[in-house]
């Protein structure tokens, strides 16, 4: 959601996510044949504002295009969105044997809250033995991924991200779709 919690102190923990399959249909992309003339706003497939030890493993990631935000499949970030969580952190997540399929791009990994907010901070992330598959595109794809697909955007404007690791991350490039790799803002 887009709310700061409203409990003072406390975050999720403990959260373990196994052989999940996230999914956004065709028929909510407005680029796609199959579009059904909704507006569902789409963000991102997965996201994490503040946790405490995190396991995602065995899932599957598919369809996020350019739309209510930039199209990241994954966000791992803090958020004290509304300055109401300063205890706001993200430690110990580990993410792996994952497939991230038809998405406009990769992870966006976040080391301080947007807003420059006080927080906590991003740390001990792990993502491994991930596979991407079909990211990025072209405006003309129908698809409609209009952006060129970065895999791993991280930014540390404000804080530090302390132990960032990718352990074989894989991206199989499609024919035609424009990509970069790991981008460091």
């Amino acid at each position: 959601g887009g709310n700061d919690t409203l409990i003072t102190d406390r975050l999720p923990e403990d959260l373990t996510i196994s052989k999940c399959y996230f999914f956004k249909p065709d028929k909510w992309n407005p680029a796609s044949d199959d579009y059904n003339d909704q507006n569902w706003n789409c963000k991102n497939l997965f996201e994490l504002k503040m946790c405490r030890r995190c396991y995602i493993h065995s899932c599957v990631l598919e369809g996020s295009w350019v739309d209510g935000q930039s199209g990241y499949a994954i966000s791992i970030k803090i958020a004290n969105q509304t300055n109401t969580n300063p205890w706001a952190e993200t430690i110990d997540v580990l993410m792996e044997n994952c497939l991230i399929k038809r998405s406009a791009r990769g992870f966006h990994i976040l080391g301080s809250d947007g807003e420059g907010y006080p927080s906590g901070s991003l740390q001990r992330v792990l993502i491994r033995n991930i596979l991407f598959h079909t990211l990025g595109g072209e405006e003309a794809d129908t698809e409609d991924f209009r952006t060129q697909g970065k895999v791993v955007l991280f930014t540390t404007i404000r804080k530090p991200i302390k132990h960032l690791t990718f352990d074989h991350v894989t991206f199989v490039a499609q024919e035609g779709h424009h990509t970069t790799g790991i981008v460091a803002e």
